[in-house]
């Protein structure tokens, strides 16, 4: 691959993925390739300029421009995970299912033969307006279920709860399907109006850290606040990311009625044993 090559591929998954717009400016891209995963670099760097007519500069029009410097290294995952892109990965170890987590309550036959890989890699990480910087950590993968995380055993434990947590919420959804499809036009319209989601709930459905946060920044939200969920669905979906935010639905209205009235959330004493593992 070329750099103009891989500039053109990079860019392309920072603008889906990451906050470029600056007011009526331009975001521009300046990728290179690192000679060393060590030296990754992802940084913004802002320049105000005024607004230019046939009179000349305007004393006050002005207008921000971002450019944004990344040097990535080689990757052996893909550039985009779990809407975060990686700057360098390097495989590093797999890991039986079966040796890690056979004495685990939730193991069953069908994941003896599963494997999850673990390596060792560094991120784009969104911040406030269009600054970011680089996370170094590690992912690990399961399945396509991808989990970052600071440490080694954070990600090999996320990664395996995320993927757990899909299963037995997928369970739990499908008893509301035919009810769903059956009285509303969309998924979105079978959102209850008062379900609130926050930081706290996209963790505890098995989101991880490194999501969670550039999703709040990319959209300009306040990570101490809540949020409708229908909101928070709307907002994800434009990004294609909307798998993330059904997890956490499903989390949150876990144990609820299949059909609670007037579409609005009501609270249930029957919970499953997911609470029992997972809260």
């Amino acid at each position: 691959m070329t750099l103009k090559e891989l500039e053109l591929k990079v860019s392309e998954a920072f603008e889906e993925n990451y906050r470029t717009i600056t007011g009526e400016g331009d975001s521009h891209f300046h990728v290179e390739r690192a000679k060393h995963p060590g030296k990754v670099k992802a940084t913004t760097i802002t320049e105000e300029k005024r607004l230019k007519n046939r009179y000349g500069y305007h004393p006050t029009w002005t207008y921000v421009d971002a450019h944004h410097h990344i040097h990535v290294y080689r990757n052996t995952l893909p550039l985009v995970c779990d809407g975060i892109v990686n700057l360098t990965s390097k495989k590093l170890r797999e890991i039986s299912v079966f040796k890690r987590f056979g004495n685990h309550e939730f193991f069953n036959k069908n994941d003896r033969s599963l494997k999850l890989t673990v390596y060792k890699a560094a991120w784009i990480k969104q911040g406030r307006g269009t600054h970011i910087s680089v996370e170094h950590g590690f992912i690990a993968e399961m399945k396509s279920t991808y989990f970052h995380a600071e440490s080694l055993e954070k990600a090999v434990q996320g990664v395996w709860r995320k993927y757990k947590l899909d299963q037995f919420l997928a369970k739990e959804q499908a008893q509301r399907k035919n009810w769903v499809k059956k009285r509303f036009k969309s998924y979105i319209d079978s959102i209850p109006e008062n379900l609130m989601l926050s930081y706290a709930d996209s963790i505890a459905s098995g989101n991880c850290s490194a999501g969670t946060d550039n999703f709040i920044y990319r959209n300009n939200l306040d990570p101490n606040n809540v949020y409708p969920a229908r909101l928070i669905y709307k907002l994800a979906a434009r990004k294609g990311t909307e798998d993330n935010v059904r997890r956490i639905i499903a989390w949150k209205m876990r144990g609820m009625p299949a059909r609670p009235r007037n579409n609005t959330v009501r609270r249930s004493f029957l919970r499953r044993l997911l609470d029992k593992w997972f809260n």
